[in-house]
Order: structure tokens, then sequence, then C-alpha cells
């Protein structure tokens, strides 16, 4: 018993945190019907996502792509400090489920570059679950 939660126990309260960031039934039902971007904002920012995923929104026009991509960012943000914080085997497992991303975000790079676009705007549009620094090497 002294040793059984010793390698991941921050990792475990870390997902538990996380796990009581998700919306709640009542607050998803009040964003389902509303299209006032303001209220969206207010709800928004009450949860665990904050204000940081309406990082480059403009005030007159909402942009989906945009939200999804800062959501997206601040999940690979705490799934790299769940990485970071716990051992072999969870980290491992952590990483393994990247993968699928990051091979997602070869392929891309790759019909990018064959289509001659620029590496710059395919880093910004690549999937950030998939992002890993040898990506720029491709």
């Amino acid at each position: 018993m002294l040793y059984s939660n010793i390698d991941d126990a921050v990792a475990e309260a870390q997902v538990r945190a996380l796990r009581k960031g998700f919306l709640q039934k009542d607050v998803y039902r009040s964003l389902k019907g509303n299209n006032n971007m303001s209220e969206f904002k207010i709800v928004m920012e009450e949860t665990d996502y904050g204000s940081a995923i309406f990082e480059g929104q403009r005030e007159d026009r909402f942009d989906v792509q945009l939200l999804r991509m800062n959501m997206k960012k601040k999940l690979m943000a705490e799934m790299q400090y769940l990485i970071s914080q716990s051992s072999w085997p969870l980290n491992e497992f952590l990483t393994r489920m990247l993968h699928r991303y990051q091979i997602e975000n070869v392929v891309y790079v790759i019909e990018g570059l064959k289509s001659h676009r620029q590496i710059e705007d395919l880093m910004r549009n690549a999937d950030p679950l998939g992002d890993f620094p040898e990506l720029k090497n491709v």
C-alpha cells in the first residue's frame, strides 16, 4: 500500500481535474440554441477553457476553425503536461495516443509540399495535437 500510487498520482489527479472541466449538461444546453457571440464568450470564459480559446477572434465575425484550433492547442498543452508528469508506462501510452495526429500531420505536410504550398502556411494549419519538433524537417 505504501507505494501503490507513487508513479502516477500527479497525472491521475490532473486527469480527474480535467474531467471536472468538461461542460456540464445545463451549460451545454444553454449554448446549443444560442447564436449570440457575446453570450457564448461569457459562458465559455467561466469554464476551464477560459478566454485563451478566443485568441485571434474578431468581434464582428466568429471563426469556428480558429476556435477549434485554439481548443486543440489547449488540449495539446494539457497532454504535454500529463506526459511530463507521468512515468512509464503511462507516458508511453499518452505519447502513442498522439501518433495518429502526428502521422496525419506528416501526410498533410507532404501533400501540401507536393502542391507547392508554403511550409509556413502548412505548419500554421497543421493539427496542434500532432505537433512534434521534427515535423519541419519533412
